[in-house]
């Protein structure tokens, strides 16, 4: 008597009736029976027709992929491979067949070896998938709970060794049943009520058993896994000491190891709760069902029973989804250009399982047959002809034709070299648009071809070379800046707003270009065309602008950042930026990283400028000038300002400035304090010209010069007294070296501060004065005020006085013209700021109008 093993309604076959693999099909021929006699399936039916053709897109979809990228192709991913190989496969074999039987309901009209054949697609690949995903829930445990072993052990090779034994265990279950059916339990030959279905009644105890070991026992897997895991993790959490280890490499190194390994481990229990939730959801009710039919056969619940047929069509679509969400992520690097042999290694660390080291080298060759290396200038002038350097490489045996084209553009033209390479240098003749060059090179060999191109256009042009030969094609591309030639002039001006009193201001400035730089019957031009740029920048705070880009001495002040003092004026810069935004609450995470690693890396750079017994010189590798005061001085300064500010304990990570370094020069700054309590600078001409160790002091006679005091370096002592002061607050155990080095300095500078009469030495000499409560800091103080000037309602310092900016009428309109630089500029804006500084520490306001200097 032949009986289905996979039908809607009761049956005495006891083994499960097939997943989806079966059910889907049939219920498809279902579908298409009513299609055929006019009559509407039901919703059940129509749901599991869907779910089978997502699930046939799905699985071969995720297929491709894993097969399309070869990083995918890992030792665990074989088995997903392999899972995916099967939902495919038995979707497309069966389908054919299901879409025949159901053409003609309850008869079978194919031959007896095609029936074979679906029974073998029925029994054998239900089996399979079942056992697959134990054998993936497993797999996964083992990784999870002995990643050690499983690393040295689960190779390739032996996941594919295992997926052979799978198959060679099912064949030796499975197999003899549907063996046993097609040769003696199934009716065979031509009759009116054949069908295409198992006889399991004469077989009972036999299916029985195999119903236990290839569909039962798998799937139950699964679940022990997960929770073998989960058993395992909570006692391992609770053996873990609660104390953290007191060794700090210790701390480093396990933090460091378990945020490298966490993601890892996260990835293989996701994979393993994914897979134990579908399994559960999709075949567990169903596996019960059957299980509880093996202990009492009378055992029947039609509705559970359907439900249960309809929730493993899910299952197909489920399977690659999962997979592909929770499978072991490969981090792809980019192949390097240039040929060169790589030897990699692998380091690990666990807080389970300790360090790790790979014991075998990986070599990676990254050779190619043909490589090209394209080279240019990076800045050119206008007008200027240059080449382009193609260095063409040729690793293969043979020879290899190899095609250049220069692509063309409207920003460059081609210089076209004439017989025997030669070519004019003013009259050279150029063409446009694309060019190509053809080289025959011999294996193993290499030759450079160099391009001529002149540019058009001022500005970031591109160039974009092409090789092509019989084995590949490489593109390259390079920037060029083209500048234009003369001299490069820059003029700003700047308007102070004040919207207190009014809401708009209208300011009109003179634009020093013309809009034609020629000139009637001239050579000369006003200006190279295309050259003018202008900028407009706006600062609402008093700081300025900050983060806009780097902070150093050339994007603010437009100077070379290379030297000693432009490093330690860069270092400051930033330093200050940083105590800026954190006062004002506009700090955030990301600028504390930016500008700590920032002055970080001036930091070391101000290192690299340091003598070996403490003091700083202005130039690196200098060994004839001597070194400098001025310079030392301003370092300790400002590193001591920075100790302060990494006091904070948010901070204490992102740096360290080593207390070493600011005693060995104070040491070295003290052996250059004079017997009356002044300090002089070493070097003949000082770096600094403020720092002269003369001063001058203004004839009676108006316009008569100055009579020069030499040996007053008053303000190179005002310098190493604010230093010094810096270093009393917050170095206490240099205490008994400074304290008296300075209250010498102090008593100098007040016994010359009547003789100072240089608006920039009185400001630093009464700041020097006021920092450390000097009696005669009100004095100072009266003398700095009455040396104040003013224009247009502002306050300055200087030497001279300034011309307000001037002015052009232009009907009947001012425009106020670019500002020029003025003598003594840089000295009157420092004069001016220790002034401003002074009025703060007194708490004196001069004006509501801003200081300008």
């Amino acid at each position: 008597m032949n009986v289905s093993r996979g039908n809607d309604t009761e049956s005495a076959d006891l083994r499960p009736p097939v997943a989806i693999w079966t059910w889907s099909p049939i219920f498809l021929a279902v579908a298409c029976r009513a299609l055929i006699n006019n009559t509407p399936p039901s919703a059940l039916h129509c749901f599991l027709v869907i779910i089978s053709i997502l699930g046939a897109l799905t699985n071969g979809t995720a297929l491709l992929r894993f097969l399309k990228e070869r990083a995918l192709r890992s030792s665990f991913n074989i088995y997903i491979i392999h899972l995916l190989l099967l939902n495919f496969v038995f979707y497309t074999a069966q389908y054919s067949l299901t879409v025949v039987e159901a053409l003609t309901p309850g008869r079978w009209l194919l031959s007896d070896r095609v029936c074979d054949f679906y029974l073998f697609m029925q029994s054998m690949f239900n089996a399979a998938t079942a056992n697959m995903h134990g054998l993936m829930a497993a797999t996964r445990a083992w990784a999870i709970l002995h990643p050690l072993s499983y690393r040295e052990w689960n190779s390739e090779r032996f996941s594919l060794q295992v997926s052979a034994g799978m198959w060679v265990y099912l064949v030796l279950v499975e197999l003899p049943y549907w063996a046993m059916n097609a040769l003696w339990y199934r009716s065979r030959g031509l009759t009116t009520t054949r069908t295409c279905l198992f006889n399991s009644l004469t077989s009972q105890v036999y299916s029985t058993a195999t119903n236990l070991l290839i569909f039962t026992l798998p799937v139950l897997l699964v679940p022990v896994s997960f929770v073998t895991v989960v058993v395992a993790k909570v006692v391992r959490a609770h053996r873990r000491p609660s104390c953290p280890p007191t060794n700090a490499i210790a701390v480093a190194n396990l933090s460091g190891g378990s945020a490298a390994a966490r993601p890892n481990r996260s990835n293989k229990f996701l994979l393993l709760t994914l897979l134990t939730v579908s399994v559960t959801v999709c075949s567990m009710p169903r596996t019960i069902y059957f299980l509880v039919r093996q202990i009492r056969p009378t055992f029947s619940v039609p509705i559970y029973l359907a439900v249960g047929n309809a929730q493993p069509a899910a299952h197909a679509v489920v399977d690659p989804i999962l997979l592909s969400l929770a499978v072991d992520r490969f981090r792809t690097l980019p192949v390097p250009e240039r040929p060169a042999h790589y030897v990699f290694t692998v380091v690990s660390m666990s807080e389970t399982t300790g360090l790790g080291v790979l014991d075998y080298d990986v070599v990676f060759d990254s050779v190619r047959p043909f490589h090209m290396m394209v080279e240019t200038a990076d800045t050119v002038h206008q007008g200027e002809q240059f080449g382009v350097r193609c260095a063409l490489f040729n690793y293969y045996h043979q020879e290899m034709e190899i095609l250049l084209i220069l692509h063309g553009s409207p920003d460059y033209r081609f210089v076209e070299v004439g017989p025997f390479g030669q070519t004019q240098s003013y009259t050279a003749r150029t063409v446009g648009g694309t060019v190509h060059h053809t080289v025959w090179l011999e294996g193993q060999a290499t030759t450079v071809v160099y391009i001529p191109v002149v540019p058009t256009r001022l500005g970031d042009i591109t160039l974009t070379i092409t090789a092509v030969t019989q084995i590949e094609e490489t593109l390259q591309t390079r920037n060029v800046t083209v500048i234009p030639d003369g001299v490069k002039m820059t003029f700003h001006t700047s308007i102070p707003i004040d919207l207190t009193n009014k809401g708009t201001l209208l300011k009109l400035m003179d634009i020093s270009v013309t809009e034609d730089p020629v000139v009637p019957r001239q050579i000369e031009r006003m200006f190279v065309l295309g050259s003018p740029k202008a900028t407009v920048s706006a600062a609402g705070d008093v700081f300025g602008p900050i983060l806009e880009d780097a902070i150093n001495s050339a994007t603010t002040i437009n100077l070379p950042h290379q030297g000693g003092e432009m490093s330690v004026f860069s270092f400051a810069l930033n330093l200050y930026a940083l105590d800026f935004l954190r006062r004002t609450n506009q700090l955030t995470d990301d600028a504390t990283t930016k500008l700590f690693n920032t002055m970080n890396s001036f930091y070391q750079t101000i290192l690299n400028y340091q003598e070996f017994n403490g003091p700083f010189h202005q130039f690196m590798n200098e060994t004839v000038v001597p070194n400098s005061v001025w310079l030392t001085t301003l370092t300790v300064q400002v590193f001591e300002e920075a100790r302060k500010l990494l006091q904070y304990s948010d901070w204490e990570d992102y740096m360290y400035i080593d207390p070493l370094i600011t005693e060995q020069c104070i040491r070295w700054i003290l052996q250059h304090q004079t017997a009356e309590g002044s300090f002089y600078e070493g070097l003949v001409a000082p770096y600094d010209r403020k720092m002269s160790y003369h001063t001058c002091q203004p004839r009676l006679e108006a316009g008569q010069g100055c009579n020069w005091l030499e040996g007053t370096n008053a303000t190179m002592t005002a310098q190493v007294v604010i230093s010094l002061k810096e270093i009393e607050t917050s170095s206490g155990h240099l205490g008994s070296m400074t304290i008296p080095a300075r209250t010498a300095a102090v008593r100098y500078l007040e016994r010359v501060l009547d003789l100072l009469f240089d608006p920039y030495e009185v400001a630093i000499v009464t700041y020097a004065l006021t920092v450390v409560d000097s009696h005669l800091k009100d004095a100072a103080f009266d003398k700095l005020d009455q040396m104040k000037r003013s224009f247009d309602s502002y306050i300055y310092w200087g030497k001279e006085q300034i011309e307000p900016p001037g002015f052009i009428l232009r009907n009947n309109l001012p425009y106020m013209e670019a500002h020029l630089p003025n003598n003594y500029e840089s000295t009157n804006i420092a004069a001016t700021s220790y002034a401003l500084m002074v009025y703060n520490l007194r708490q004196s306001f001069l004006t509501e109008r801003s200081l300008r200097g």
